[in-house]
């Protein structure tokens, strides 16, 4: 005789369905949180290369200006 009823049949469908839809919600987190790591890099190194050309152009601080400043020169 099998084992399980149709009531126990239909909750076990719907517990696998239930944690498919689990599995996939992750996956789909997992994905936009990459896409999200991705831009972050990619702004916060457009923003800090701008700004260092920013710098360079309109207030004339160059790197070796501001090395020279360091050691007191």
């Amino acid at each position: 005789m099998w084992p399980f009823s149709t009531a126990n049949e239909r909750q076990a469908e719907a517990m696998s369905n239930i944690l498919a839809e689990n599995a996939y919600e992750r996956r789909l987190e997992r994905a936009t949180y990459n896409i999200k790591l991705i831009v972050a890099v990619l702004v916060s190194t457009s923003l800090t290369f701008l700004t260092l050309v920013g710098m360079d152009i309109w207030l004339n601080i160059n790197p070796e200006a501001v090395w020279n400043w360091i050691r007191g020169k």
